[in-house]
Parts: C-alpha cells; structure tokens; sequence
C-alpha cells in the first residue's frame, strides 16, 4: 500500500471558479514555463490511446457518469456466485468503463465545454518528469536514486465544480484525535451537504442554502490542518474546499518533505496566480 500525497492549490476566495478564458491563460502559461509538455513534442507521441498526442491530456465531464449509471439501471439484474451464497438480491451488474477523452489545446468541442461544464476535470500525466522535459512544480526535487526505472512521476490536474467539493482534512488523526472539520451547516441549521453518485458516491456541499437562500463561504470557517511530517495543527480557514483546485497528485513518488509538507514552488505559485489573476493558497494531504 504505502502513503500517497496530495497537494491542492485553492483559491484564497474558496467561492471563486474561474472563467473559461482564464482557465485557459492558466494552461498557457504552464506551457510557456514548461510546467507541461509543448504540444506535439516527441514525449507525448508513445502515450496511451486515452491521451492527446498533442497534449498528453485527458478530460472527463462528470455528467457523463449520469449517463452510463442511467444506462445501467435498463441492465438484467444478475447475482454473482459470492451473492448467491449469501441470499444477497440480484442487482444491475456494475460496468467498469473509462470515460476518458484526449484534451484539446486549444480547447474545442467537447474540451471547450468541459470548462464550462457543472463539474468536470482535466489531468496531465507527467511520468518521469526528466525525460518529458518539464519543469518540477515542488520547491525541492526528489531524489532520483529513490525511484524505480519509470522515474519521479505525477499528475497534474484541473478540477472544477460548480458546488463546492470538501476533502477530509485529519491526517492519522493521531493521539489527540480528529481535526476540527469544516462545518458545513448554514446559519440557519440547515446541512448543506448532499450526495452525488457519479463513478462513486461523492459528498458535495450547495453553494447556497435550499432552505433560506444564504451563500456558503469555506473562507468564514475555521479548519484544523494537520501536517503530516511533524504532526502539528494550524488552522486555515476553508480548509480544502472548492469549486476550483489545480491539484498535484503524487501517489508515492512525493517530493522530500524536510521536516514539513511540501510546498509548491515560488515559480509555479506565480505563474498560477499570474493567469488566473487570483490569490492562492496550498495543503498538502497523505493518505
């Protein structure tokens, strides 16, 4: 198994999702600092067939889900043999199916509308950064003596959603228990959470309250952190609570932490901030 990492940069106005344009600045100028690979360039012509050769990236509108998870409520129900032993109720067989598609730059078709989509996500596998060429998005480098022969790898993703997402923020809990979650009660009592059956069961918070109408702000709630390396809580207010993230997902192959979490670099926090024309702030989450 082992611990993975995941490090989210999250606007400090967690209620803002930026427009499509800006989105697109964003992965212009990651393309210019060579945070990915230059469309067409000779480390994106072996890839998988799911991938844009003249990207490397994948997109997948999340209503695309509803689709398939309607189509399969029309399949028989069947049991398997495990179910059938234990009494268990035929059930429609779940489909495993990958939808997928290649990301276009500049974005047409379906990759223009995934940015204006209710909730979609686009990511770019970056295996073996060194022999793609790109730049490393971490303040510290890993050590190349510590990976196996596919090298330091990670993805780089955009995640958007019109409703807010929430990621659970206790990392090992550890012997003084929880962290404190963000509360997700409106002023007036009501739970804004609810949940959406997409490829799995996802929690999602409403941008606004179905009972009196008022806005949810993250950035109003207190949020205890935390950190992985040396255990130590600090508050953030809105925790990791979005309706845009620009995530970098580590798995295993996470950078030397150094006694802390690690940290974006001063030049990919700028140049993120720069595009989007918005304030940013990062968290670091093992699992």
């Amino acid at each position: 198994m082992g611990v993975c990492l995941t490090h989210y940069i999250i606007p400090r106005d967690n209620t803002m999702r930026p427009e499509p344009d800006r989105i697109v600045a964003l992965i212009e100028a990651w393309l210019e600092a060579g945070f990915i690979a230059r469309p067409g360039s000779a480390a994106l012509q072996c890839l998988s067939p799911h991938l844009s050769a003249e990207t490397g990236a994948t997109f997948v509108i999340d209503d695309w889900w509803l689709q398939v998870l309607e189509q399969d409520k029309s399949r028989e129900p069947r049991r398997t043999w495990s179910q059938w032993l234990a009494g268990a109720p035929k059930q429609a067989p779940y489909i495993l199916v990958d939808l997928r598609r290649a990301f276009s730059m500049p974005p047409v078709g379906d990759s223009l509308v995934a940015l204006a989509s209710p909730s979609a996500s686009i990511a770019w596998p970056i295996n073996n950064y060194p022999s793609m060429g790109t730049v490393y998005p971490f303040e510290t480098l890993p050590d190349p003596a510590d990976n196996d022969d596919y090298g330091p790898s990670y993805c780089l993703k955009i995640d958007l959603t019109d409703d807010f997402k929430n990621e659970f923020t206790d990392n090992y809990g550890g012997a003084d228990g929880f962290c404190k979650q963000l509360d997700t009660h409106c002023n007036c009592g009501f739970d804004l959470i609810y949940t959406r059956t997409l490829q799995f069961e996802e929690k999602r918070i409403h941008r606004s309250c179905p009972e009196c109408g008022l806005p949810f702000r993250p950035q109003d709630r207190p949020v205890e952190i935390r950190d992985g390396e040396t255990g130590e809580k600090h508050v953030v207010p809105g925790g990791v609570c979005y309706r845009f993230a620009i995530i970098v997902d580590c798995g295993k192959d996470f950078p030397p932490p150094e006694g802390r979490n690690p940290r974006a670099s001063t030049r990919f926090l700028e140049t993120c901030s720069k595009a989007l024309d918005l304030e940013l702030y990062e968290i670091s989450l093992y699992s």
